[in-house]
């Protein structure tokens, strides 16, 4: 650890652990839970079958390829999180603090999706905002003493660069859902290497790279096949989003219990999660809307 959690970052988090109180406890807590999967992939949902389709496609997308991006790193450099490192640390909502510490995922997500929504509308002091609120999920990360300041500098970076590059590019690709089916093959080569050196510590990245495949199906399958609009009254648009998210959310439930009683080895397992998150996004963002398109809804 000391080649890259050096000394100074650790007596960081010893300093800081020193000053917490409850209020900033419970203020830092709710702060990082803008960078958790949970927020945006509620937010990208609702600007898919809410308001815009298309943007809510780009930020899903760009998302999750920032997400997996991070677990690549972090399963490559495996570095241990300070907590690991230095036992006399107390951490705070450490069930979040899933995996290998560098980069921090937290840090990258709440950068990308804040700034990618932030450019949507076109306001620069949105934009300001957005790279504030960042900066603050980073500093909560190291405040509750589950990340190195090196950490969230490398997330932000990852965070801000990935969601507007990818953003950008997404944008500019005129066969949308072909680009995003094509660029799950980027992460291939990872699945392979990772299958071949079976570790806990990679489920994450089998969750995501399935949820990565269900994406570029379903926006390709979306596109070709469906390709329903978010006009209509907004209380018909809000419907589709409550049934929506209980429609995922007994495909979770249902596909977890299922397949808990096939579970096997390590790997069979890590298999079994890629392919569960693939059927839930595809359900989800591909069927469902088939669905609701057919009977008129």
């Amino acid at each position: 650890m000391q080649l890259y959690g050096w000394n100074f970052e650790l007596e960081i988090l010893r300093s800081l652990e020193n000053v917490r109180s409850d209020f900033f406890n419970g203020l830092f807590e709710m702060i990082t839970m803008i960078g958790e999967e949970t927020i945006f992939i509620i937010v990208g949902a609702l600007f898919y079958f809410v308001i815009d389709k298309k943007f809510g496609e780009k930020l899903l997308y760009t998302l999750c390829f920032v997400n997996a991006s991070t677990m690549v790193i972090k399963n490559l450099t495996k570095i241990p999180r300070p907590f690991v490192a230095d036992s006399s640390l107390q951490p705070i909502r450490v069930e979040t603090a899933t995996g290998y510490s560098f980069p921090s995922g937290h840090t990258a997500m709440a950068s990308g999706w804040l700034c990618t929504v932030a450019r949507y509308f076109k306001k620069k002091y949105l934009l300001s905002i957005a790279v504030i609120i960042s900066f603050l999920v980073g500093f909560s990360r190291v405040y509750l003493g589950v990340h190195y300041p090196s950490d969230v500098i490398a997330g932000l970076i990852i965070g801000l660069v990935g969601g507007l590059g990818l953003a950008y590019l997404f944008d500019e690709a005129k066969n949308k859902g072909l680009v995003a089916l094509a660029s799950t093959l980027v992460f291939l080569p990872f699945i392979l290497h990772f299958s071949f050196n079976p570790d806990h510590q990679y489920a994450d990245f089998f969750k995501t790279y399935g949820v990565i495949l269900s994406f570029g199906t379903a926006f390709y399958f979306e596109e070709h096949f469906v390709n329903f609009d978010n006009k209509g009254p907004l209380f018909k648009r809000l419907l589709r989003l409550i049934i929506g998210i209980a429609f995922a959310l007994g495909i979770k439930i249902g596909l977890k219990a299922l397949f808990d009683l096939i579970s096997g080895s390590l790997l069979v397992n890590q298999f079994l999660d890629l392919l569960r998150y693939f059927i839930l996004g595809f359900a989800t963002l591909g069927l469902y809307p088939w669905f609701f398109k057919k009977l008129g809804f």
